[in-house]
């Protein structure tokens, strides 16, 4: 019988494995580091958007109403600005809608003044304790 010794082994050492974690963990810290860096990116980008669709949705809500609806609601009704809080399906945020009557005069005097309204929405919210806002105008016309 013959008796083979080894005198290589095949694997790695303990002290191999641990040089190569310590390595592995010093390049995959720096990469924690962006993952929630663009987490929150990613967070404040949606309220942002959520922010402006409210908006959106109260100017085209306020379009579809008509000129003398919202005239007679918000410059002679004074509900001027309308201020809801906590709207629904979507706590914490804070929409105020201003409406201002102008009038827009022609430079000959011969044309009529036209009549305008502008709408001012803001929304407002606060998120990790920093106060966001976002603002939308539009104008509606008396046709």
């Amino acid at each position: 019988m013959h008796k083979e010794r080894l005198s290589a082994v095949n694997g790695y050492t303990f002290i191999e494995i641990l040089v190569a974690i310590t390595i592995l963990g010093i390049a995959v810290v720096p990469l924690l580091g962006f993952f929630s860096s663009s987490f929150a990116a990613i967070s404040n980008s949606g309220s942002q958007t959520r922010a402006l669709n409210l908006c959106r949705d109260q100017i085209e809500m306020l379009k579809a109403e008509g000129f003398l609806s919202v005239y007679s609601h918000f410059i002679t009704g004074g509900n001027n600005p309308l201020v809801e809080n906590d709207l629904d399906l979507h706590p914490g945020k804070q929409r105020i809608t201003k409406v201002q009557a102008l009038t827009i005069e022609a430079e000959t005097g011969s044309a009529p003044a036209a009549e305008l309204l502008q709408i001012t929405v803001k929304v407002k919210w606060t998120s990790a304790g920093r106060e966001h806002e976002e603002t939308l105008q539009a104008y509606l016309a008396e046709r």
